[in-house]
């Protein structure tokens, strides 16, 4: 069945994964300075001191993807010592050209994780190889651009702005899942 390339970038990336999330910053004056609240900007400078000492954090998707429905649930859970941290909630919707989406998204921070900050109508573009995409999506209360690169051979998705920037990779065991959809899709 030919599939659109948001179609098929979905449908390659259902499932479970797990990721090696590491985070760096790169100007503490503009951290200091953005518009991020102060609780937020603790939060960022404390998991940059946490993966100093212990170690890189973890990101586990679940990608529910059902053929034809036009829309994909996107669910993270961030965290370390399996302690959930971070939850984001996200809805993709296929827009008609097969590579744009609207992105509708919920993050709550630890400890109230059903205390959810609702983002609404982001941006976002498959690649045309279905490979890739880059779309907006909120990170300690700030929309940033994401870039993801999901080709079979890399998986790894980066942010960046004025302040910091972070990079989700997958982990072994996802990455050789990633290669076997490709080599048999």
């Amino acid at each position: 069945m030919d599939r659109h390339p948001h179609e098929a970038y979905f449908y390659r990336n259902r499932g479970e994964w797990r990721w090696r999330a590491e985070f760096r910053l790169k100007n503490r004056k503009a951290l200091l300075k953005s518009g991020l609240a102060r609780l937020h900007r603790y939060r960022y400078l404390s998991m940059l001191l946490v993966q100093k000492v212990f170690g890189p954090f973890y990101l586990k998707t679940e990608v529910d993807y059902r053929e034809g429905e036009g829309r994909v649930r996107h669910t993270s859970r961030f965290g370390k010592w399996g302690i959930c941290f971070f939850l984001s909630e996200k809805t993709f919707l296929f827009l008609p050209d097969g590579e744009g989406l609207r992105l509708d998204c919920r993050e709550a921070f630890w400890p109230r994780l059903s205390a959810f900050t609702v983002y609404e109508d982001l941006q976002g573009r498959v690649s045309s190889d279905a490979t890739g995409a880059t779309y907006q999506m909120p990170f300690l209360g700030e929309v940033c651009t994401f870039q993801a690169r999901l080709d079979g051979k890399i998986g790894r998705i980066a942010f960046q702005n004025d302040w910091g920037s972070g990079e989700f990779v997958l982990k072994e065991t996802s990455l050789a899942k990633l290669r076997s959809r490709f080599n048999n899709p």
